[in-house]
């Protein structure tokens, strides 16, 4: 079915979704839709994770980090089980890349940016307002 999937959906800029079908379906051999979600929400939080340890609670006092974790957590949980399981996966790769750019990491914005792309073309309009929302912000002056 993932295979099936991948197929009828490679045509476009949006093939990350199809492609992670087709390696999971091939690697894993996992073809019941539950699992499909499981591991599209497992692939989710796993890289938002990773993110929001190393570069999301830069600042945050310990004492509040389990908080912003827990709730981060949910509200990424909630985006995945909403069935927009594109949405979810661009906006991970959203977040290292507006990171990345953020510390002038051009290599880095730009493999995560194109990640982010090609999971969902949304992600261009949501970066362009992030520009559009950091001017006049700390990280402007500086």
């Amino acid at each position: 079915m993932a295979i099936v999937f991948f197929m009828i959906n490679f045509l476009g800029v949006e093939f990350f979704l199809p492609l992670y079908f087709k390696i999971i379906g091939y690697i894993f051999d996992i073809q019941n839709p539950v699992y499909i979600m499981a591991s599209v929400s497992g692939l989710c939080l796993l890289l938002f994770y990773v993110w929001l340890e190393r570069y999301g609670l830069e600042g945050i006092e310990r004492s509040k980090k389990s908080l912003c974790v827990a709730s981060s957590l949910g509200l990424l949980v909630f985006l995945v089980t909403t069935q927009n399981m594109r949405q979810a996966i661009s906006c991970v790769f959203l977040l290292y890349a507006i990171t990345f750019f953020v510390r002038k990491q051009k290599i880095l914005f730009s493999i995560f940016f194109i990640l982010a792309i090609v999971s969902h073309t949304t992600s261009v309009l949501v970066f362009a307002l992030f520009i559009i929302f950091l001017q006049g912000s700390n990280f402007q002056k500086n």
